[in-house]
């Protein structure tokens, strides 16, 4: 549940940012083509951009980083340590969340069917490229992947229908209709966020930008606008279709006779800092190295018995690090103090895998993190069983390790 709602909220910046930019920058601007691509690209960008976990190098610490043999990182490992009334109410969340967006899936799922439905009743008409469907029940000429729904009381060879007609066409070549079906059901999927809906609206306006232009030129931009107001109607349409009176009619109209571009070049090569800006803020992930001394380097503890840094056959976990993996994921549990106050880090602890295999001086090395992660991982090192013991030059021999332990609330 931490990691849904960590992502909702990564998905929420990138696409509010993106949002942004368009409305500053490009909303009033007639590169009508440029702004389809860039509103579909920031939708997309803004689901995907959360997922990467980009990693990179990052050397500090050198007294926790000197490791001497095999490191068993634990990576992303995460354990909540809510109770059971914060795991309940986690759930209702969840359940409510997938109910709503069912339920809007359902319903555009119902409009495919009502589109269906539609056209078993309409007069068909092939053409080349394009169905015209005629129908009474149909208030306002409008398409549908490569259907043009009509009304028949419009005369499709009259100057209205063939202005109405290449309007239609320009939504059909422009495969339009895609673009509605996939920002419905990213809206059903992400109803919580409002600027998916926004974009969406953005998005809709643009495709009714792109088809005006296509259906009108400068000689005859005032009779199609006479046209679209005569055809204005109140009725509710479809959300998945492309509606020649769609609204808003005002700002169609100005966008018919706006004809200017400013710094437009300069515009559109903004967007690329901002796309890097995000990706490092919300994808890149911090990756420490680590740096082995020099081989056979022995120590001295105070008892006098050499301890190996490195080895011919280092020591092992009894089943491997798939099985020390699953031994930590087992009895680590995330403190709930750090849990509540959100902190996470990586704990490194220190310890000697004696010739008999028994893990012995355990301690935690470099800063500590606070919040019980230290604590928590020196109690579960030091439920260790016995390791295979390590050999050198045929003898079994006292090995010490660095074991790097990440807490983290997000994959």
């Amino acid at each position: 549940m931490v990691l849904f709602i960590t992502y909702l909220i990564k998905v929420f910046i990138c696409s509010g940012v993106l949002y942004g930019y368009y409305a500053l920058a490009l909303k009033n601007d007639n590169s009508h083509q440029w702004n389809r691509y860039y509103l579909l690209l920031a939708t997309l960008l803004s689901l995907v951009l959360p997922l990467l976990q980009i990693q990179i190098p990052f050397y500090n610490q050198p007294e926790a980083q000197t490791y001497t043999t095999q490191l068993i990182t634990l990576r992303e490992f995460i354990t909540y340590g809510g109770n059971k009334e914060e795991h309940s109410l986690s759930g209702l969340w969840l359940v409510c969340y997938t109910l709503v967006g069912t339920l809007l899936l359902g319903r555009m799922l119902l409009n495919l069917r009502k589109i269906h439905m539609l056209a078993k009743t309409s007069r068909i008409d092939e053409h080349t490229g394009f169905i015209l469907l005629e129908n009474h029940q149909i208030q306002s000429p409008f398409s549908f992947f490569n259907n043009i729904f009509w009304n028949g009381n419009i005369k499709p060879d009259s100057k209205v229908g063939q202005q109405i007609l290449r309007h239609e066409l320009a939504h059909i070549t422009g495969h339009h209709t895609t673009d509605k079906m996939l920002m419905e059901a990213i809206c059903a999927l992400y109803w919580i966020n409002p600027f998916f809906h926004l974009l969406k609206r953005e998005l809709s306006m643009v495709h009714e930008f792109i088809a005006d232009k296509a259906a009108a030129d400068e000689d005859t931009a005032s009779d199609y606008a006479r046209t679209i107001l005569l055809l204005t109607l109140q009725s509710k349409q479809l959300p998945i279709v492309n509606n020649f009176s769609q609204a808003p009619v005002k700002r169609r109209i100005l966008m018919l006779f706006n004809n200017k571009t400013n710094n437009t070049i300069m515009k559109k090569s903004i967007v690329l800092p901002i796309v890097v800006t995000l990706i490092a803020f919300i994808s890149f992930q911090q990756k420490n190295h680590a740096q082995a001394t020099s081989p056979a380097k022995k120590q001295a503890p105070a008892n006098n018995k050499e301890v190996f840094t490195f080895v011919e056959n280092p020591p092992t976990f009894k089943g491997g690090e798939n099985a020390l993996g699953e031994f930590l994921s087992k009895n680590i549990h995330y403190p709930k103090a750090a849990h509540e106050k959100g902190v996470g880090g990586t704990v490194y602890i220190r310890f000697v895998v004696e010739s008999d295999g028994s893990v012995q001086n355990i301690k935690s090395i470099g800063q500590p993190l606070g919040y019980g992660l230290d604590e928590e991982a020196l109690r579960v090192v030091k439920l260790m069983p016995n390791w295979e013991p390590g050999k050198h030059k045929g003898q079994l021999v006292a090995v010490e390790f660095n074991l790097p332990i990440k807490y983290s609330l997000q994959k």
